[in-house]
């Protein structure tokens, strides 16, 4: 499991109560991560969260008026929060009756840097889950992950490390073959210095770098890489993702990482 080196994070998991009939219920404290969310008139927005044990679904949520509403500030991406639903069984959209913060984000909402970030990374779990998927692993990874953005203090390998962890829960591991590894195998995953018949799209550094941040024991804050390195592994990740899934799809937040990172 890939996980970030980080201190003093404790995630706890809710045990759910139910209350009801089979095609109705009502939830008590659900914890969730804001995936995406779009306006719906006025004062309502469609938000899609990922639950911890019930997956992927989508909300309506009342924004009430004005900039400073409760709930404006809590539909960002990445946001962990704590939440309250009745949930309709086979229901396209579910009623929520309350929305809280599970973990207040002390940098990512004021830095513009880790706003892109985690912008990418919700438009990647945004194009790439499936409505009611459950992994929990890929949940408490999402978790731990955005609470390490939000302390990190130098995040550029972020998307990378993100990246790596997402196609390792998806079951797709990348995988180091070899320590003087010269290219990465879109079709397998693999960093090796054998022999394909198909070109490499990461040179020798370029694979060194994924290598590192590939694995679980390295501190991903910490490995050297620069901005043209750090854009090429992201795209060939990203190519890597949509293969190995099978789905056609932009991500079109990568201009703006790529902006904001610019040397």
């Amino acid at each position: 499991m890939h996980q970030f080196r980080r201190k003093g994070i404790l995630l706890v998991s809710s045990i759910p109560q139910f209350v009801g009939t089979a095609s109705y219920y009502l939830r008590a404290s659900m914890k969730g991560i804001i995936i995406h969310s779009i306006a719906y008139g006025d004062y309502s927005r469609i938000a899609h969260i990922l639950l911890e044990t019930e997956g992927l679904k989508s909300f309506m949520v009342r924004k009430g008026k004005g900039n400073r509403s409760k709930n404006n500030h809590l539909l960002a991406p990445l946001t962990i929060v704590e939440l309250e639903a009745h949930l309709r069984e086979n229901a396209n959209i579910h009623n929520l009756t309350q929305l809280n913060s599970a973990y207040a984000f002390q940098s990512i909402p004021f830095d513009p840097v880790k706003a892109s970030i985690a912008l990418f990374c919700s438009e990647l779990l945004h194009k790439t889950l499936h409505n009611d998927y459950i992994n929990v692993g890929l949940f408490k990874f999402i978790c731990n992950s955005a609470i390490a953005l939000d302390q990190a203090a130098s995040p550029a390998n972020f998307p990378i490390a993100f990246l790596c962890g997402l196609c390792s829960h998806y079951g797709f591991e990348i995988q180091l073959l070899d320590v003087q590894a010269k290219r990465f195998d879109l079709a397998s995953g693999e960093i090796s210095s054998g022999f394909s018949a198909q070109p490499s799209l990461l040179n020798e550094r370029e694979c060194a770098v994924l290598a590192a941040l590939a694995s679980t024991d390295s501190d991903v804050f910490s490995i050297a890489a620069n901005q043209t390195e750090r854009r090429n592994i992201t795209e060939t990740l990203i190519a890597y993702l949509k293969q190995h899934l099978d789905m056609r799809f932009e991500i079109k937040s990568t201009s703006v990482l790529h902006e904001v990172f610019s040397d």
